[in-house]
């Protein structure tokens, strides 16, 4: 069954991802959505509190005449309930990574205080510029991450936060 709330494919009594409950409906499932659309809409919202999503960032240093790689740092993009609102763009450009046609961007997704890992492809920006990466969730809560600079944006296919 697909959960109400989320749109995860679970079986059991309630949602694993966002705890809503199994509801059976007797005659009509839309008529018996219809009707509890306020303590479904009440009920999402309240989960796309506990949503949190970053971006794994690498932070590099010269050691003995070369790059190396210095840490790994999660940057927070929004709460659910701001990448459902619109596009969520972080502050902070990045520089860009040259001749790649793709980026792997890592995403920690943090719902209750348990962090899982996304990967998310996006089609790099080729220009000799910095970019700025943004993010956004649809109703379906599939996400999509953007990377724009000042010659225009890509974005990626839209991936679902739970399955």
């Amino acid at each position: 069954m697909k959960c109400l709330i989320c749109n995860t494919n679970y079986q059991g009594n309630e949602c694993p991802n966002c705890k809503f409950p199994y509801i059976a409906f007797p005659g009509d499932a839309e008529e018996g959505i219809r009707r509890m659309k306020p303590q479904l809409d009440a009920y999402r919202r309240a989960f796309l509190e506990r949503i949190n999503l970053g971006v794994v960032s690498f932070f590099w240093k010269e050691q003995e005449g070369r790059l190396v790689l210095d840490r790994e740092e999660v940057r927070p993009i929004g709460s659910g309930k701001e990448l459902c609102a619109g596009t969520v763009w972080l502050k902070q450009p990045f520089a860009r990574l040259p001749e790649a046609e793709t980026l792997a961007i890592r995403l920690a997704l943090t719902v209750d205080g348990e962090t899982r890992e996304l990967s998310v492809s996006l089609p790099n920006r080729l220009e000799p510029e910095l970019q700025q990466l943004g993010a956004e969730m649809n109703e379906q809560m599939q996400l999509r991450l953007l990377l724009r600079n000042r010659s225009g944006s890509s974005a990626s296919e839209w991936i679902p936060l739970f399955t």
